[in-house]
C-alpha cells in the first residue's frame, strides 16, 4: 500500500486530500513523505538502526545539549525513555525533531466509510431516529460516524508519531463496529444488521 502510495504522491494526481499544517507548505515544492518513510525503513532492513539514548544518557545531555544528538537517534526514543525524564528534556526533543507539514489522506479512506453512513441512513428502516445539527439520522447510521471519528481519532495519533500508516483499516473497521453496535442499540438483530436474517 505504501509503494502505491508513493506512485500516487509521485504524480500528483488528485485522488490524495492535503491538510496542511502550515501556511507556507506548498504540495508541488514538497518531498515525497512516503518514500522518505520507506528510506528509513529500508536502513533499518539493513541493519543499520541507531542505538535509541537511554533515560540517563538524556539526563546528562540536559536540555542544552540534545541539539548535539543526531536525528536519526532522536527519533529512535522509546516512549518509555520519554516518560522517564522530565519536561524540559522532552520539550527539547520535540524542537529538534523534523515536524509534519501536511497530513495526506486517500480519497477512498474519505469516501468509503462515509458509503456506509449513506447506506445505514437511507437502507436501514429502524428507530429512533435522532437530530444531529440539524440532520436526521438512525442509529446504526450514528454508531457509523462515530466508529468512523474513532478510528480517525487512532489513526492520527500513530501517524503524528511520524509513522505512515494505511487509514482504511482502522477507519473502515470503526465505521463498521460502530454501525454494528448502533445497529444492535436500535433493536436490530446481528443478522438483520448484516443483512442476511433472509438468506440464513
Amino acid at each position: 500500500m505504501l509503494t502505491l502510495a508513493s506512485g500516487v504522491m509521485d504524480m500528483r494526481v488528485p485522488v490524495v486530500l492535503v491538510v496542511p499544517l502550515t501556511l507556507s507548505y506548498s504540495f508541488l515544492d514538497a518531498e515525497n513523505p512516503v518514500d522518505s518513510d520507506e528510506g528509513e525503513d529500508d536502513q533499518s532492513d539493513q541493519g543499520d538502526d541507531p542505538e535509541p539514548p537511554d533515560a540517563v544518557e538524556l539526563r546528562d545531555f540536559g536540555p542544552e545539549g540534545i541539539s548535539e544528538l543526531p536525528e536519526q537517534r532522536l527519533t529512535a526514543i522509546e516512549d518509555e525513555t520519554i516518560e522517564a525524564v522530565d519536561d524540559e528534556i522532552v520539550a527539547a526533543i520535540q524542537e529538534e525533531l523534523p515536524g509534519r507539514d501536511a497530513l495526506f489522506i486517500g480519497l477512498g479512506d474519505a469516501v468509503i466509510p462515509t458509503v456506509l453512513v449513506a447506506s445505514a441512513a437511507f437502507f436501514v428502516e429502524t428507530d429512533p431516529t435522532l437530530s444531529v445539527f440539524g440532520v436526521s439520522a438512525n442509529l446504526p447510521a450514528l454508531g457509523a460516524i462515530a466508529g468512523t471519528v474513532a478510528g480517525l481519532s487512532i489513526l492520527l495519533w500513530m501517524v503524528l508519531k511520524g509513522r505512515a500508516h494505511a487509514g482504511l483499516p482502522l477507519l473502515n473497521g470503526g465505521a463498521i463496529a460502530g454501525y454494528l453496535l448502533g445497529a444492535l442499540l436500535s433493536g436490530l438483530s446481528l443478522l438483520e444488521a448484516l443483512g442476511v436474517d433472509g438468506v440464513l
